[in-house]
């Protein structure tokens, strides 16, 4: 695991996702602002955590549509400061983090292009981001599924249904050049790499995801995958790799409630990683809903 390194140190960050911002803070999305939403996290993290972690992630679904008004008023609201290429750090000063170091990837909701030009001042070559960075000796990489697919016709009610996107031969050909052989390895992706029964349905999980897990599996350097998406916070082990979730910073998280998926009113999450003497540990910090405060724009 490349322990012989003397310049490595501990470090902790925190993994943040689905945001689903709009096109102004207004926006609503059912009838809630995930724009106040997203602020009270932020603000949590600010409080409690800033002079702690080196730096946040978001894992995906930064906002709903893909726009780049969207992208656009996200940057504005976190007066995001350019200062490297994708994944960043972007600095980002709101709510009391003050020139914050930010990473961030896309998730199913985010258009490659428009998330790469306008948080990031130059285009994607391709129409999938795959990423990585190095902190302290340790590599973050982070595999870009895409958008989901249309999975038929369109219903009665006029929508197309949607299914989530192949494990494509080249995504996992990337994922095993990107994994060094000796390095501590962290994983970073937007889709839950696993199925958990009674949790969410098939269309919330990658198909061929046998493909990622023989990349994965088996490499002794691999601390730990972190994921989005499915608005729950979860962990598991896959192949005796720790696999984590976290919940969306929107109000509406997902349950499963005979068997069909249900939203409900639950508190944001956000989860604090600590990575230690080459081990991962972590911890789930849940922000309630912050009811009775003026939404400022």
């Amino acid at each position: 695991m490349g322990g012989g390194r003397e310049d490595r140190r501990d470090f902790s960050f925190i993994q943040i996702s689905d945001h689903h911002l709009g096109e102004s803070e207004r926006t609503l999305r059912k009838g809630f602002l995930p724009a106040y939403a997203f602020r009270a996290v932020l603000r949590d993290i600010a409080e409690t955590w800033e002079d702690q972690v080196d730096f946040i992630v978001s894992t995906g679904d930064l906002v709903l549509e893909g726009t780049a008004e969207a992208y656009d008023c996200v940057r504005r609201m976190l007066n995001l400061r350019m200062t490297a290429p994708p994944p960043g750090p972007q600095r980002v000063s709101v709510e009391g983090l003050q020139d914050f170091p930010m990473y961030f990837t896309p998730g199913n909701h985010d258009h490659a292009h428009r998330f790469s030009q306008c948080l990031f001042g130059q285009r994607s070559e391709g129409e999938r981001l795959h990423l990585s960075f190095e902190h302290e000796g340790v590599h973050f990489v982070c595999p870009d599924w895409g958008p989901e697919e249309a999975a038929g016709a369109p219903g009665p009610d006029g929508l197309t249904p949607l299914t989530a996107p192949d494990t494509t031969p080249e995504l996992a050909a990337w994922l095993d050049t990107a994994i060094p052989d000796d390095e501590p390895t962290i994983v970073l992706i937007h889709y839950a790499p696993v199925h958990l029964a009674d949790r969410w349905t098939e269309g919330f999980v990658p198909r061929n995801l046998d493909r990622f897990w023989e990349v994965v599996a088996g490499r002794e350097n691999v601390l730990a995958v972190f994921c989005g998406h499915i608005h729950q916070t979860f962990e598991t082990m896959v192949s005796g790799i720790p696999v984590f979730g976290v919940a969306s910073t929107c109000y509406q998280q997902v349950r499963t409630c005979t068997g069909r998926m249900v939203r409900a009113l639950l508190p944001l999450a956000y989860r604090v990683i600590r990575v230690t003497g080459g081990t991962v540990s972590t911890e789930v910090c849940e922000v309630d809903l912050p009811l009775g405060r003026r939404h400022h724009l």
